[in-house]
Formats: structure tokens, sequence, C-alpha cells
């Protein structure tokens, strides 16, 4: 019970001192400010400007590789195509990793540039009957290692920028905030 008229009694001198003091009952919540382009952070956001885009490169190869890997090479495409639709021709692409990592095979490389990336591993298997390699896993590997390569450069040029921004004596994580919150994402 003396809890109660306790609390009671608490409750009554706040009330006093609201009414006292001119407060407000009941308090309205503030409203975040929209801090997106203020002049203040265009700079800062300027500095991590090139590191934002190779994280976008990086989510994106880092995307493609997983569909890359989880499909066969007559999928390939197909699935790249429908994932990313606004993106580029994924045959050509696909064929000219392909061609460029056999470029001392001529006969191989002449099929390769006249067909399409689905049918490289069936047209290579008809042409070359006496190979006993699988075409299907040599085309894929060299795939998944040209993807692999994109990867490790844009991490390697995200953490060039990372530390151009410390040597400015910035932290990557607060310019990535700044940029973030000055073009106005998340």
């Amino acid at each position: 019970m003396e809890d109660k008229n306790t609390k009671r009694y608490m409750e009554l001198q706040m009330e006093e001192l609201k009414e006292t003091y001119g407060v407000d009952k009941e308090v309205q919540p503030r409203k975040p400010k929209n801090t997106s382009g203020n002049p203040k952070d265009a700079e800062i956001a300027e500095l991590y400007e090139d590191a934002w885009e190779y994280e976008e490169e990086l989510v994106y190869f880092e995307n493609a590789l997983e569909i890359i890997e989880a499909n066969s090479t007559a999928e390939m495409v197909a699935a790249l195509s429908e994932a990313f639709p606004e993106e580029k021709n994924f045959d050509a692409m696909l064929r000219g990793v392909v061609a460029s990592a056999w470029a001392e095979r001529a006969d191989r490389l002449t099929l390769i540039e006249a067909i399409a990336f689905s049918e490289i591993v069936t047209t290579l298997q008809n042409s070359d009957g006496d190979y006993e390699g699988n075409f299907e896993e040599e085309v894929k590997e060299v795939v998944v290692n040209a993807w692999k390569t994109h990867i490790a450069v844009k991490k390697d040029h995200i953490k060039e920028e990372s530390n151009y921004i410390k040597a400015l004596g910035l932290k990557p994580h607060y310019a990535k905030k700044i940029y973030k919150r000055y073009h106005g994402i998340e």
C-alpha cells in the first residue's frame, strides 16, 4: 500500500512541476532531420565515392559467382540474364573469358568464337572425341576463377580506398556513414 501512495505522490509532484515550468504534459517526439545533401558532408562523402562503387560491384560479382557455381554451363547465361536483366550480354562476356583462358589453343578458340556459350561444352566434346578430360568442369573452372579474380581485385580496391581514407585521418566506417547520409541511402 505504501508503494502505491509513494508512486502517486511522485506523480502528483511531477504534474505540479510541469505546470509550474510550463512543460507540456505530452512531449511531442522529435522528427529526425533530413540531412541528405548537407554541404558539410559533401567533402567526406566524396572521399568514399569510389569505395562505394567498388562495394556495389563486389556485391554484384559475389552474387554472380553464386549463380555461376550453382548452374551448369548450358544454363549459366540464362540464369545470369534472369538475375541481372539490366546487365550486359553475358553470352559474349563468358565466351570472352573462356577464349582468353584458351588463347593458346587455336582450334578451340575458333569453335568458342563461333557458337553460343551454352553450346560450348557439347561442341567441344563433339569436335574432340579423343579428349579424356571433362570440358564441363574445365569451362566452369575457367569462369569461376575469372569471377574469383574479379572479386579479389574489387576487395583490393576497397582496401586501397579505406587506407587512403585512414591516411587522411578518418575512419572508413565513418566516411561510409556520412556518404549514406549525404546521398539519402537507408
